[in-house]
């Protein structure tokens, strides 16, 4: 219903719109509600689908289904079509005179843009996929000794490697490489394996917006808006797996992680899971003093006070985490626990929350 409906409107006929002969050097020209934008890639794509969607940059489609949150950005949400469905809108774009855009993210090893799709396309902007593993527990202990101080250096020169061949097939060389490489150690450049932050997400959002060229008054305005959402949710920030364990941060010499809020967050948490309670209390609440800390703090802290039998500072505690990132599934389900007492049995919103985002 929803595509016959995009369907019905990319091939209604308008006086100001080019026939279908009209060339591509032409339709670059459009403006950008006659766009059809399809994206292809993982989070990274999406979340930079919905900055692009409220900026109102033409019809934006993501090609798949949500990763376990909506891209929500200003009260507006991209649409999803399955890769069928969109290689039909693009024909009929196609067509109808209008411009069709593929954003469309490079891995190291394989391209996932259809032919059908791709010779629709009157351009194709390619942006590289970023992670960084050198970080996280689990990757680091797959092989041998997992804190081994080289071994996490090893990673992080693959980590490295893996983002320039991306970069490579993006024709953006270095672009940010370069950039985690010089700047990583001074400041915190990723919120999960593949969720990056401000810093890396604004650059990203800077090339693509160069590179669809659409310029006026109105789109540099959306443009200023966009940059903002960006830093004040901290990049793809509603999903943290900070903090960092001491190996990593002593391997890699991360200056951010042995200062202010986070040190004492992540000295916090480690001194939690040891069992040294009192400690990890007075360690959190001093992070959380700090107005700049991240939110997932406070999760830390109320799973630290339900541990310790708090149930309703706890649960303050949780709803301060999904005020402020309200994507987050996992804020959402430990603040809506709490509403549930244990022998009434799991709230039915839990219960559909858990189905809509397992795990």
């Amino acid at each position: 219903m929803v595509f016959s409906s995009i369907r019905r409107r990319l091939s209604t006929t308008r006086t100001s719109a080019p026939s279908s002969t009209t060339s591509k050097a032409s339709r670059a020209d459009l403006p950008s509600g006659e766009r059809l934008i399809l994206v292809y890639g993982n989070c990274q794509a999406h979340w930079l689908a919905g900055l692009l969607n409220a900026q109102g940059v033409g019809l934006v489609v993501i090609v798949g289904a949500p990763f376990g949150f909506y891209p929500d950005q200003g009260g507006l949400r991209p649409l999803f079509a399955d890769e069928s469905a969109v290689a039909g809108l693009a024909e009929r774009a196609s067509g109808a005179g209008r411009e069709v855009v593929v954003l469309e993210q490079t891995s190291p090893l394989q391209d996932i843009l259809p032919a059908r799709v791709r010779k629709r396309a009157d351009r194709v902007i390619r942006f590289p996929h970023l992670e960084l593993r050198s970080y996280w527990h689990p990757w680091l202990t797959k092989v041998g000794d997992g804190f081994a101080p080289e071994r996490i250096k090893r990673q992080f020169a693959f980590d490295l490697a893996a983002i320039r061949r991306s970069e490579a097939k993006a024709k953006m060389v270095g672009l940010f490489s370069d950039f985690i490489e010089t700047t990583h150690k001074r400041t915190l450049l990723f919120n999960t394996v593949n969720h990056p932050g401000s810093d890396l997400m604004q650059l990203l959002h800077q090339r693509v917006c160069a590179r669809l060229a659409i310029t006026g008054d109105g789109h540099r305005a959306a443009r200023v808006r966009a940059r903002q959402a960006i830093r004040q949710q901290r990049g793809i920030g509603f999903i943290m797996e900070h903090p960092l364990h001491d190996a990593v941060i002593d391997a890699l010499d991360l200056e951010w992680a042995r200062n202010g809020w986070y040190a004492d967050w992540q000295k916090g948490y480690f001194a939690a899971g040891a069992g040294h309670h009192k400690k990890a209390r007075a360690l959190l609440e001093q992070a959380l003093a700090d107005p700049t800390c991240d939110p997932h703090v406070n999760h830390s802290y109320g799973m630290l006070l339900e541990g310790l039998g708090e149930r309703d500072a706890a649960l303050q505690a949780y709803g301060r985490a999904h005020r402020a990132y309200p994507q987050n599934p996992e804020y959402a389900r430990r603040w809506l626990s709490g509403f549930t007492l244990p022998e009434a049995g799991e709230h039915p919103l839990l219960t559909s929350l858990n189905a809509a985002f397992p795990g």
